[in-house]
């Protein structure tokens, strides 16, 4: 779809850096498809890396047509963080020769049809069998599986045409799961941009519930004091409400695009967006309605999926980063893009298993530095960013899932005994 940008001469310059070249991007910035705040997020700095990592040339065509500006301050000397990325974008150059980011039609065959092939299983159970809670299992099982398969069409790993991935991910996320495809890309590439920065990062303000630095416990009131000190606790099977809450705030978020959306691209969504979470909640309501033998059945069977998928897509998420020291802005602009996504990413242990139960995002650090790789080619690439971490003396952390549970929970409990020193 083609449409006019409609300038205004009181905009304020938006000023990105990209390959040397600084551009004038606020005529755009309503009319991102990752939304506003990612753009905002890289005002007055270079955002070459993270550009090239997560767009198509198509964007970068279009970017080439905006104004070309000044830059507001000069150019930083040369760092080590440049010998760093220079060695990963030959890497990503080695890679595209190779054909690695063209996804295989046959793999993404399989994995959605024996995706949906678990929430069929489930259904049948229920249908002919009257095997309930058996059957909650399998439904909650596909949609932990049903998270990654939205999340590898959302990030345009299957499809070099992007509005062909984006149906993809309205129907495995809007239609299958109750998951709005507009507010995920508005948050997640938020995360992806400036993972676990301090203010910038979307995924790491959990507030009143979690607290993941001292700034968090700082920001906290006495009430919310008094409860973060036994997250340690309570972490785990709180985790489990994770559907409820994505769920929730998709149609809040839906909601929002007809009415008060300032980013237009977001606003010519809505009715997709809302037929595709209307349509999740009609099959599922009809579903149980027609085929649960009583209430309580039926209130017990939406519970166990939907906290046993929540559970399953929690776990691996809180996994990749949440360990991990949180870090200040100015941390994040000395790192560079890439030195700054493996210092604050963690894999989990290769494993035929682990692989297929984390949707390959146990090698997290992989897909945060090139999102639209596909699945199937994370692991052949991980052993080559394992020996360039060596090279520039940066963590490749990939413990096991128990140690990486462990790790986490060790660093909610020091965040927690900070929260219950008295103020």
């Amino acid at each position: 779809i083609f449409f006019r940008l409609k300038m205004s001469p009181k905009r304020d310059a938006l000023p990105l850096t990209i390959d040397g070249t600084t551009y004038d991007v606020s005529a755009w910035v309503n009319h991102h498809p990752g939304g506003a705040q990612i753009i905002e997020n890289y005002r007055n700095r270079d955002a070459t890396d993270v550009f090239m990592v997560m767009h198509s040339q198509q964007a970068l065509n279009k970017l080439k047509r905006m104004p070309v500006m000044e830059p507001s301050s000069p150019l930083t000397p040369k760092s080590p963080s440049d010998d760093i990325s220079e060695d990963f974008r030959k890497l990503r150059n080695s890679m595209v020769e190779k054909g690695m980011f063209n996804a295989s039609p046959l793999f993404y065959v399989y994995k959605s049809l024996t995706t949906v092939a678990l929430g069929a299983v489930g259904v049948l159970m229920v249908m002919y069998l009257q095997w309930y809670y058996v059957s909650a299992m399998f439904l909650g099982l596909c949609y932990q599986q049903l998270g990654w398969v939205a999340h590898d069409y959302a990030h345009h790993q299957v499809f070099t045409n992007r509005d062909y991935g984006n149906l993809g991910g309205l129907f495995f996320g809007n239609v299958l799961q109750g998951y709005s495809l507009t507010w995920w890309k508005d948050r997640h590439n938020g995360h992806h941009a400036a993972t676990n920065v301090q203010g910038h990062d979307p995924d790491i303000d959990n507030l009143p519930v979690l607290a993941w630095s001292p700034e968090d416990v700082k920001n906290a009131g006495p009430g919310t004091r008094n409860i973060i000190k036994y997250q340690q606790y309570y972490f785990l099977p709180t985790i489990a409400i994770l559907r409820f809450i994505w769920c929730f705030q998709s149609i809040l978020g839906v909601m929002s695009y007809k009415t008060d959306s300032k980013n237009l691209y977001y606003k010519r969504q809505y009715r997709r967006e809302a037929a595709g979470l209307a349509l999740h909640w009609i099959l599922k309501s009809v579903f149980l309605f027609c085929y649960m033998p009583s209430f309580l059945t039926g209130l017990a069977f939406f519970l166990i999926s939907e906290c046993l998928g929540g559970f399953g897509i929690a776990i691996v998420v809180f996994l990749n980063h949440y360990p991990l020291d949180k870090v200040e802005e100015s941390v994040w602009d000395g790192h560079g893009f890439c030195a700054g996504q493996i210092l604050t990413t963690m894999n989990i242990q290769r494993g035929l298993i682990t692989d297929w139960f984390f949707g390959g995002l146990n090698y997290q650090i992989e897909h945060h530095l090139w999102p639209n790789l596909p699945r199937h080619h994370l692991k052949a690439v991980s052993f080559e960013v394992e020996k360039l971490c060596q090279k520039h003396n940066l963590p490749y952390r990939a413990p096991p899932m128990h140690t990486g549970v462990a790790q986490l929970l060790g660093y909610l409990g020091k965040i927690a005994q900070l929260a219950a020193v008295p103020v």
